[in-house]
């Protein structure tokens, strides 16, 4: 006899008592300036059932000020008492954290009496490249 309707939800509920369940976790990729340290990082997560004490730490070696320009991986470790994360697949995203450079405009007013005696000034408008790139 197949039950279907009100009748079967009491099996689908057991059944799905006894599978592990998915949860997915994405990192939002973002961008940092060169000589900033990043920690604002986010992510969604879903597929946490029951209220389930789950959090999510996320992290990447682009964050800490020295890291040079380029693209780096999110890095996101999901956290809960271990027989909380045994009903659960757990499938982790990619995320990137690309550190930038910072454009720098650096003025120089230039007024040396004998030399600018008129008092002009000018301004230079230069690009100042202070990360590991050679």
């Amino acid at each position: 006899m197949i039950r279907s309707g009100a009748a079967a939800q009491p099996i689908l509920h057991a059944l799905r008592a006894q599978l592990p369940v998915d949860i997915v976790v994405q990192p939002v990729s973002t961008f940092k300036t060169f000589g900033d340290v990043f920690t604002a990082f986010t992510g969604t997560v879903l597929g946490i059932q029951n209220g389930d004490p789950i959090t999510v730490t996320y992290d990447s070696l682009g964050a800490p000020a020295a890291a040079a320009v380029g693209p780096y991986p999110i890095t996101a470790v999901v956290n809960a008492p271990a027989a909380v994360l045994a009903n659960y697949n757990v499938e982790v995203g990619a995320g990137t954290l690309t550190v930038t450079l910072s454009n720098q405009v650096i003025t120089v007013n230039y007024n040396a009496p004998g030399i600018a005696s008129n008092g002009e000034s000018f301004t230079v408008d230069a690009t100042v490249w202070t990360t590991g790139q050679e």
